[in-house]
């Protein structure tokens, strides 16, 4: 069993009288164990960490779905925290601006392009093949991935 914690200190497990309390788990045996408070449970709260990656996407996305008619420059910080249910102070937890969110979206689509044209590399493909599958590559990744491109193309 762990250790009590120090004055101060969060505890390595928990106990379900505690205020923050997990289901206890049972063994094979059937006795009941603590759960370590870092397992997820299924039904438990969702981390901070999870929250805060999950309003992120949902600020990207809704900013994708924005600049479909306006483009960035038509877009307001307040449009973005209305569409995703948030205020618009919270925003600034995930961007520092408009821009920064811009920058965002663009290097979003070019993250998993990168990775995709580096394997077109892969062994020993001559010039032409390269030219070749990378030219495929991008065609299917723009075809996947049409609201990034989109973006992309409308702001240059």
């Amino acid at each position: 069993m762990a250790a009590a914690p120090t004055q101060g200190q969060a505890p390595d497990y928990v106990t379900p009288n505690t205020v923050h309390s997990r289901p206890l788990k049972r063994d094979p045996a059937g006795l009941a164990t603590l759960i370590p408070v870092t397992e997820a449970t299924p039904g438990s709260p969702e981390s901070r960490s999870d929250k805060k990656e999950r309003t992120r996407r949902a600020i990207l996305d809704a900013a994708l779905r924005l600049t479909e008619d306006t483009g960035l420059a038509g877009l307001s910080l307040r449009q973005v925290a209305k569409e995703v249910g948030i205020v618009p102070t919270a925003f600034y937890r995930h961007f520092d601006s408009i821009d920064q969110l811009g920058l965002a979206l663009v290097e979003e689509s070019f993250v998993s392009l990168r990775a995709m044209i580096r394997d077109v590399r892969q062994g020993t493909p001559s010039l032409g093949q390269i030219v070749d599958r990378s030219v495929a590559v991008l065609a299917e990744h723009v075809r996947a991935d049409r609201p990034h491109f989109g973006f992309i193309a409308r702001e240059k």
